[in-house]
């Protein structure tokens, strides 16, 4: 225990005393009034290492309560951060009112991107040969009654511009079955061009999907 009040010092310490004092409180301030019951001296800002259990426990005085900052594991040497847990103010686990994770992942429902209670899933277009072939297929994998949006972004082939579906009719979801998103540009339009001809492993864009 070091707990000594650095402001005790009296007119009547003498020399050997004086040290004395002044080792008790060198003690106390290194140690951080390291005792198993908090300090009688504390004020505002005072920290303190709680060591009555193991643990220790690192807390700060507010001038009306210790606020716990850390826990020390001085058999293991380790620092321990409290509520290392919480999200935003919740604490991670699978309890009603708490952040669902498992195994260290989110929820399969926080994964997924919400808006308006739809989930959102993006997928590679892969090769199209633009210039060769009019439509390309994309499977979705998600069953078709679940699907609410389908939108997609088609990419040149110096990649350095981007152009959205349905873009002056030249692009357009052309079907979505059970299976696939069919996509189709026009015939003599702006993408029946050499400059939307790579395949061979080039990704022409990505098709996004709301979905229920």
């Amino acid at each position: 225990m070091s707990q000594s009040n650095p402001k005790g010092f009296t007119n009547a310490d003498k020399g050997s005393e004086h040290v004395t004092r002044h080792n008790d409180t060198a003690d106390t301030l290194l140690s951080q009034s390291k005792g198993p019951s908090a300090p009688s001296y504390a004020v505002a800002g005072t920290p303190w290492v709680d060591d009555s259990a193991s643990p220790w426990v690192l807390k700060i005085y507010d001038g009306t309560d210790w606020i716990t900052v850390s826990n020390i594991d001085a058999a293991a040497n380790t620092y321990l951060s409290i509520n290392s847990d919480k999200v935003d103010g919740f604490h991670a686990a699978n309890t009603s009112g708490a952040v669902p994770i498992s195994n260290g992942t989110v929820n399969a429902n926080l994964n997924a991107q919400f808006h308006n209670g739809k989930k959102t899933k993006e997928i590679n277009i892969g090769d199209w040969d633009m210039d060769a072939n009019p439509t390309v297929s994309v499977a979705h994998g998600l069953s078709l009654a679940d699907i609410r949006v389908v939108g997609f972004t088609i990419r040149n082939d110096a990649a350095n511009a981007k152009y959205v579906g349905g873009m002056k009719d030249e692009l357009w979801v052309a079907s979505v079955d059970a299976t696939n998103v069919v996509l189709e540009r026009k015939t003599g339009g702006a993408f029946d061009d050499v400059d939307f001809d790579s395949t061979g492993g080039y990704n022409r864009g990505h098709v996004t999907i709301e979905y229920v």
